[in-house]
């Protein structure tokens, strides 16, 4: 376990130690249409962690919705759920492979690059690649890319319009989003 701890802090300190280092929590609706023009609504927390110059950030978010036919959805990132598996099937090893579980967990669901207008207002386009989504019928790996417009006040992000395409990688279904979040940087 010792192990574990010393390799994720020596992989953090580059990260953790620079000053600018910034983080965005926001809460987000949004709303999206497949191609059979089925409706979906979701709503739920975002957390963006720029670790450097603020430019690229690592994504993670829960998501939960419905879709007009009242089937349950919720997304997450795939790291979470693989490393409440890891911590599960490993927990009665004696090496020191349950903390595994834990460095699975900061692993984002993707990416975003923020290009910044000045410094209240970027645009920031996004890749998520490892989202998972469960629904009453299904378990699936998904895919989403966007873009982002983030309008900043002091510490407070204002008018975060958002729009975006996601399909699941075992169909060609692919889904199209637009939301509105609000949230804070810290």
């Amino acid at each position: 376990m010792k192990k574990i701890v010393c390799i994720i802090i020596i992989a953090l300190v580059p990260f953790i130690g620079h000053s600018q280092s910034m983080f965005e929590l926001s809460g987000f609706g949004k709303v999206g249409f497949d191609i059979r023009t089925q409706p979906m609504y979701t709503a739920g927390a975002a957390f963006e962690w720029q670790p450097k110059s603020g430019n690229i950030g690592l994504n993670y978010s829960l998501r939960f919705g419905r879709t007009v036919d009242s089937e349950f959805l919720f997304q997450c990132p795939i790291s979470a759920i693989t490393s409440i598996v890891a911590i599960a099937f490993l927990a009665d090893c004696d090496s020191d492979l349950p903390g595994l579980g834990l460095l699975l967990c900061l692993i984002p669901e993707g990416l975003t690059y923020n290009i910044w207008m000045n410094e209240d207002v970027a645009i920031a386009p996004y890749v998520n690649p490892l989202l998972i989504e469960f629904s009453n019928d299904y378990v699936a790996p998904i895919i989403e890319a966007g873009a982002k417009m983030k309008v900043f006040a002091g510490e407070h992000i204002f008018g975060c319009a958002e729009v975006g395409l996601q399909m699941p990688y075992t169909t060609r279904i692919i889904s199209s989003w637009t939301g509105l979040s609000l949230g804070v940087r810290f």
